[in-house]
């Protein structure tokens, strides 16, 4: 009897990742040097719908975490002398999260007072083998049978919202805050997917 497993965990997270480079590239040469604001303390713009490039990342902050498990799993037995049964389990979940804020200040968030989005994935793929060898040993022909059987599965959802319209205080702009409630049903899904096959080899 042969047994044996191993598992992987991996965690990633990144805060307010930002392309300031990319960004500059947007300025222009009569340009003002800092980000225009209104009366109000609002993002502002220069002439028409052009602002300053960093206007878009002021007031805003965005936080992704995802963690991987990879992990796989046999046993293999030996029925009789040349016959042997192995089973294989493999699959890897995986779940990952988004949460972005923008203030009733920011350039993308004072259109409704303020925006908080939270968008997460869950993931699970696996796969299951079972297989049967036969070592065909007859005076000098040699060679094995194998026979096998395979099932799959894959699923994958999605769940997303948005909250609006913030008290105009730092000091409360948190999600239990927000005084409306945004239709994004449409990131609120489960996809799934599965299948068998069974397969045969032979060597002589």
């Amino acid at each position: 009897l042969k047994i044996g497993a191993d598992l992987n965990v991996s965690l990633s997270e990144s805060k307010d990742l930002n392309s300031p480079l990319i960004d500059a590239f947007g300025a222009r040469p009569d340009m003002p040097d800092s980000i225009p604001f209104n009366p109000d303390g609002t993002v502002g713009y220069w002439i028409e719908l052009t602002t300053h490039p960093l206007a878009g990342n002021y007031q805003t902050s965005l936080v992704t975490r995802n963690w991987n498990y990879l992990g796989n799993a046999f046993g293999e037995v030996s029925i009789m002398p040349g016959l042997t049964f192995k089973s294989t389990l493999a699959g890897v979940r995986s779940q990952s999260g988004t949460i972005g804020f923008y203030s009733p200040l920011s350039m993308y968030g004072q259109y409704n007072s303020g925006q908080h989005n939270d968008n997460g994935s869950s993931g699970l793929q696996y796969t299951f083998n079972n297989t049967l060898t036969y070592q065909l040993a007859v005076s000098s022909l040699r060679g094995d049978i194998l026979l096998g059987q395979e099932y799959y599965q894959s699923k994958l959802t999605t769940t997303g919202f948005s909250i609006f319209g913030f008290p105009p205080s730092e000091g409360l702009w948190y999600p239990g805050n927000a005084s409306s409630y945004g239709s994004n049903m449409y990131e609120n899904r489960t996809y799934s997917e599965a299948g068998e096959s069974y397969f045969m080899r032979t060597n002589l």
